[in-house]
């Protein structure tokens, strides 16, 4: 499951069917434990699959900009995620987001 604070453009049903295959360990199965026919899942994945191309789209047509000009590349740069530290016992909760 996402954590909260990640965003997610996939909604949380389908979310559960994703979750549900990977427990499942097969659309047929995923189906059976959703009580959902299995057309169903299948429909689900192609609006995925739909929303993966289209965020593909998205980032190729975003590095073509990148490429015509050194500001949108340096401007653009991916956002690099910082891991949480392991806190010692008796340290702040605030200390552990530190980078």
């Amino acid at each position: 499951m996402l954590k909260e604070t990640e965003i997610s453009w996939l909604t949380p049903y389908e979310e559960r069917i994703l979750e549900a295959i990977i427990e499942c360990g097969s659309v047929k199965a995923a189906a059976v434990e959703l009580n959902l026919a299995i057309q169903t899942i299948y429909n689900v994945l192609h609006r995925i699959r739909v929303k993966l191309v289209k965020s593909q789209n998205t980032v190729n047509k975003i590095n073509v900009y990148k490429k015509q000009s050194r500001t949108l590349k340096r401007l653009l740069i991916p956002i690099q995620r910082v891991k949480p530290l392991e806190i010692e016992e008796g340290e702040e909760e605030e200390e552990k987001w530190k980078l």
